[in-house]
């Protein structure tokens, strides 16, 4: 049982990984940045010098994508 977790968990981490680079390249790296750096929206934004809601707006979409990209796999 826990063997099959793990490769299910491998398997869906590199789904994900392929789902995201199908995503254009500023929200791969702005949920890239959210999600794994653990940086604020804030922090993006001031890095990034554009506004917070440009940044939330590129997530929510990036985010809409991945989950349509992932839905078809």
């Amino acid at each position: 049982e826990i063997h099959e977790r793990l490769v299910g968990s491998e398997m869906c981490i590199r789904d994900s990984y392929k789902a995201m680079l199908k995503l254009p390249v500023k929200q791969m790296r702005r949920i890239y940045a959210h999600f794994f750096l653990r940086l604020s929206e804030t922090e993006i934004a001031r890095a990034e010098r554009v506004s917070i809601a440009a940044v939330s707006a590129s997530i929510a979409q990036g985010l809409r994508h991945l989950r349509q990209y992932l839905s078809k796999e």
